[in-house]
């Protein structure tokens, strides 16, 4: 049995560079999606620091920029003395 490496003509075939061509393009790609959603996200962070009702929930324990943003945007379509009715668990 042995143990030899490929033929080095098969390491260099254009099939294996195509493939490797493919995956590498398709990488960039994600990297890219994943870089513009990083800076949405980055662009939400610093809204909600610089809006005060989003901040002030940022305070609380467990609530970051995606919930106290979406807190803030059901206190804006509900009025503020029935968010906390909204928000409070019913009876068991």
């Amino acid at each position: 049995m042995s143990n030899a490496s490929p033929p080095r003509s098969r390491l260099l075939s254009p099939d294996i560079w195509e493939a490797a061509r493919s995956d590498l393009h398709r990488w960039a790609e994600m990297i890219g999606a994943l870089e513009e959603e990083m800076m949405a996200v980055d662009a939400e962070i610093a809204r909600a620091k610089r809006d005060g009702i989003a901040n002030r929930l940022m305070t609380v324990p467990g609530i970051g920029p995606a919930i106290a943003t979406a807190l803030e945007a059901l206190a804006r379509r509900q009025k503020l003395s029935s968010l906390g009715a909204t928000l409070r668990p019913g009876p068991a």
